[in-house]
């Protein structure tokens, strides 16, 4: 669940961009913008992962008797647990 500062900092960005007071009048638009923030985030680690699956595959020591597919599922599974804690 989003902290007080990740929803004051929703307020702030939009009301810099859309006016004073805009954010307040339209919390669908702070929620928006609360989802997009996970969701960047979720975006970002699933690249650092694709990054660090890049790095092993490109080394000499790929994982042992692990196919890409069961590493990515690995990951995928990882990136649930961690959105839902």
């Amino acid at each position: 669940m989003a902290n007080d500062h990740t929803i004051g900092t929703a307020v702030e960005e939009i009301d810099q961009v859309l006016g004073k007071g805009y954010a307040k009048e339209h919390p669908e638009m702070v929620a928006a913008w609360l989802q997009a923030n996970a969701i960047a985030k979720a975006a970002a680690r699933i690249g650092d992962a694709i990054n660090g699956l890049n790095e092993v595959l490109r080394s000499n020591h790929p994982p042992q008797g692990e196919t890409l597919e069961q590493a990515l599922d690995t990951i995928s599974d990882a990136l649930k647990r961690r959105t839902r804690g």
